[in-house]
């Protein structure tokens, strides 16, 4: 009560006011900014004036004061916020670059990305030419980031067509029937080289899609999150429960394998569940980034596929041409042989006969070798066609 009065024995009645146009001034100010922080700083100054204003009406305003100190302490908890985030954490140069390639363009703060890497037993690690990152049919357990490698590497996405008896299995589908990949002939449906991965490195798995998120309780207690089928690399196949509350966990199988070759590859790998179940502690920020994140994973996905399946093409097109013309040489040879056992079939051959045959020759690229073998199948011995 002292305080209030010696308050408002320093300011003249005719400057109460006063307040009210400092407050107004500074809440517009604050709403034509665009920085939280400074939004909110200038909000708690509008709000002191509002109070003052408050406390020195001549029967002094005490509820409106109670509630503006809540909203200043409102404002300063979330300030505390912000600057915690934006301050400067500690990283090693291999986290550092990390963060720079491959989460920071789509938003994740280094605390943030801290965190996941800290609750998700982020490790690196590296795959020498030939091992497999994920193999088709096994139950996903692990997502990697593959960020680069040596020498002239490159990740190798293949698909084996169901019943052939790898070693991985044949992945299944929801209904429990096999799934049939169409796949190139080696088994490689992507080619993705480091030049492709330098941008934001490779995800094998999807990092994140909130449509088929579903938590349960794992044996030792953390979230283990289903993963989603958006991508061609993993699908989630439900349990008999359906993996509902009560029912079992649904599991996630690789449809396709992954494997290094042509080189070392290095990357991140990160237990599936615990990213996912950190990802959902992060809060609304961080699943907005890692939204972003999903969303162009899956389209360097689609791309890389495109391209090398573009590229196979183009690789297999002239292979393909020169079969079609040894088949197109073969069926007119075996013409050409029927003509000429038609020709000689009454033991003579006419000048019309001849001028067809060799007009077929000439049209069709039979060498004399092919037309000599000809006449031997015809048994003919007497004048040339």
């Amino acid at each position: 009560m002292n305080i209030i009065a010696r308050f408002r024995s320093l300011v003249p009645s005719h400057r109460v006011n006063n307040f009210v146009h400092l407050g107004n001034s500074l809440a517009v100010v604050a709403s034509c900014s665009d920085d939280m922080v400074q939004l909110r700083s200038f909000m708690i100054g509008a709000t002191s004036c509002n109070i003052c204003f408050n406390l020195l009406q001549p029967t002094p305003l005490r509820t409106p004061a109670y509630w503006g100190c809540f909203f200043i302490t409102a404002h300063g908890i979330q300030i505390a916020r912000i600057l915690r985030e934006k301050s400067d954490v500690s990283m090693s140069e291999r986290e550092h670059e990390l963060y720079e390639r491959c989460f920071l363009p789509h938003g994740f703060t280094p605390r943030q990305y801290l965190a996941l890497l800290r609750e998700s037993n982020a490790a690196w690690v590296t795959f020498a030419p030939g091992d497999t990152i994920a193999r088709q049919g096994e139950e996903v357990r692990a997502l990697h980031l593959v960020t680069g490698g040596t020498g002239s590497a490159v990740v190798h996405e293949e698909a084996q067509s169901a019943g052939s008896g790898g070693a991985g299995g044949s992945p299944l589908a929801h209904d429990g029937s096999l799934v049939r990949h169409r796949s190139a002939t080696d088994g490689v449906i992507a080619c993705l080289s480091q030049k492709s991965m330098r941008r934001s490195g490779f995800w094998v798995g999807d990092c994140w899609d909130p449509a088929h998120v579903c938590s349960h309780a794992s044996n030792d207690g953390a979230a283990a999150v289903g993963l989603s089928v958006s991508s061609r690399l993993a699908q989630t196949i439900t349990g008999g429960g359906g993996g509902g509350e009560g029912g079992p966990p649904p599991i996630q199988r690789w449809q396709t394998s992954v494997r290094a070759a042509d080189g070392s590859l290095e990357a991140v790998r990160f237990d599936a569940g615990k990213f996912k179940a950190a990802m959902q502690q992060a809060g609304a920020s961080a699943l907005h980034s890692a939204e972003r994140m999903q969303i162009e994973a899956l389209k360097a996905h689609r791309e890389h596929t495109g391209a090398y399946m573009l590229s196979y093409q183009a690789r297999h097109k002239s292979r393909l041409r020169a079969l079609e013309e040894a088949h197109l040489k073969e069926r007119a040879a075996a013409t050409y042989e029927a003509m000429v056992a038609l020709a000689v079939a009454d033991g003579t051959v006419s000048p019309e006969e001849s001028r067809a045959c060799a007009a077929f020759r000439s049209a069709n690229g039979i060498d004399a070798e092919r037309h000599l073998d000809a006449l031997r199948k015809a048994g003919w011995s007497g004048r040339r066609l």
